[in-house]
């Protein structure tokens, strides 16, 4: 980064609004606030010292927000973008899924809407989403994604050099930018590029600062994007430069801190420390592919440091599911017997104690011999997603879905008739993204190597069949 950050402001560009009502015409409110994709915040304490953002309104109910003073042109929302969002505010309550603050509560969500009115690159990366979440059904909107991506792009490289422009939305616009490449499976190379922006952010000055608030948003936004840089160093993909870097950041010491027992750490992070795991395997798998047999190699693996990892990663298990159980969770019967509503602190810890499974099951996959079975992992996996599946407020909802688990626990079954299930769910997901329909592409591909007796390295298969995508 550099010296433009060193030095931010500290304009407030937060709004409150009551999420029950309408937004300027758009509809925030209904079903579905509690699958929201970034970490619901109190934006503002006091609701009548909130200040409201200098609007016009036209006898067509368009929007023009006032430029800032380094802008071309104001930002507009009339009918030819209120559409796409629309969309952005419908389609987004569903991809991130935890929620971990109470509903009443202001959220990222609303905040990243009512900031980007006054921040241009926000602004054209919601239109980048929504354009190309849309094109995956109607491809009218393809070049509306394009145009809009280029716009977020240049916008955001004008404004990240200026001395007045806050890392918070600075943030936001990559946050939103990055999960557009995660969810259209897009370029690895080109999440990997975002993601270093972020590292450089959080290494600057200003950087640092925004992180010491334990209440930031901007530490929120950080702790998502960690969560997708980690799942970007699975299956030797060269992710991790975010998590690196925050690794290097006294800010984000908590981050990193092994609390397993203490039930006070939100899901958020519990998330993030099963994810952190996977990083650590990801590091053997990339190590153990470029071993070379001389015995000169500086760090070779070895059996007892798997085995070390193995044993942690089961007794984090272990530690959170009697943690469930204390709360009331039942780990071990079917929904079968009719559909359940499963509210959203119990959803939360299925996310987890799955992504903690599936840390297990991609170390089984990459070590050099059998050292367990795999059986407990995947039945875990597949009973916690068909506990969602079943869940009639998620199946109109990305948070239907658990694609990372749910692969690695395909690759690992046996049983045709639960990988016949597995591949018929990422199927009827495919409308949540492009990324979806690639993994089952992948996950099709590998079972198929498995009943020839092939041995498997995923990323080679990426490379054949769907190119290097983030799941």
């Amino acid at each position: 980064m550099g010296s433009p950050l060193q030095n931010l402001g500290d304009i407030d560009l937060n709004f409150n609004f009551d999420i029950e009502d309408d937004l300027f015409g758009f509809n925030i409110s209904g079903e579905g606030l509690d699958f929201i994709p970034f970490t619901p915040v109190e934006l503002i304490p006091d609701f009548q010292d909130a200040e409201t953002p200098n609007l016009s309104f036209t006898e067509h109910r368009n929007v023009a927000v006032e430029a800032q003073p380094d802008s071309d042109t104001p930002i507009t929302i009339d009918k030819k973008n209120s559409r796409l969002i629309q969309h952005y505010l419908d389609v987004m309550k569903g991809f991130a899924k935890l929620d971990e603050f109470p509903h009443k509560a202001s959220n990222l969500f609303v905040s990243a809407f009512s900031k980007s009115l006054q921040f241009p690159p926000l602004f054209y990366a919601i239109l980048a989403f929504s354009a190309s979440h849309l094109s995956v059904e109607d491809d009218s909107y393809s070049n509306q994604a394009t145009k809009y991506s280029q716009l977020a792009e240049s916008s955001f490289k004008t404004h990240i050099q200026g001395e007045d422009t806050e890392v918070e939305a600075l943030l936001s616009a990559l946050l939103v930018r990055i999960k557009t490449v995660h969810m259209m499976g897009g370029d690895v190379q080109i999440f990997h590029s975002l993601m270093q922006t972020a590292a450089d952010i959080v290494s600057s000055q200003g950087g640092a600062k925004a992180l010491e608030d334990p209440s930031s948003l901007s530490r929120r936004i950080i702790i998502r994007l960690a969560i997708l840089d980690a799942r970007s160093t699975c299956f030797r993909l060269g992710g991790g430069v975010l998590v690196k870097r925050l690794y290097a950041s006294s800010s984000c010491s908590f981050i990193f801190e092994r609390e397993s027992q203490d039930a006070s750490r939100t899901t958020l992070l519990n998330l993030l420390q099963a994810d952190l795991l996977k990083v650590r395997v990801a590091s053997l798998d990339l190590r153990l592919h470029d071993q070379p047999e001389s015995d000169s190699i500086q760090s070779p693996v070895s059996i007892m440091e798997i085995n070390d990892l193995y044993e942690e990663i089961r007794r984090e298990i272990d530690i959170f599911e009697e943690r469930m159980v204390a709360l009331g969770d039942d780990l071990t019967s079917s929904p079968l017997s009719g559909d359940k509503t499963i509210d959203s602190a119990s959803y939360n810890r299925l996310i987890v104690l799955s992504t903690l499974h599936s840390g297990l099951l991609y170390l089984i996959m990459i070590i050099p011999f059998p050292l367990v079975g795999c059986e407990k992992s995947v039945s875990a996996i597949l009973l916690n997603q068909l506990k969602v599946s079943r869940d009639p407020s998620r199946r109109s909802s990305p948070g239907s879905l658990m694609p990372a688990s749910l692969f690695l626990a395909g690759v690992h079954n046996t049983d045709p008739i639960k990988s016949d299930w597995i591949l018929g769910l990422l199927e009827k997901g495919i409308k949540w993204g492009p990324y979806i329909g690639k993994t089952r592409v992948l996950l099709e591909a590998v079972l198929q190597m498995h009943s020839k007796g092939m041995k498997v390295a995923l990323r080679d298969v990426m490379d054949e069949v769907t190119g290097r995508i983030v799941i």
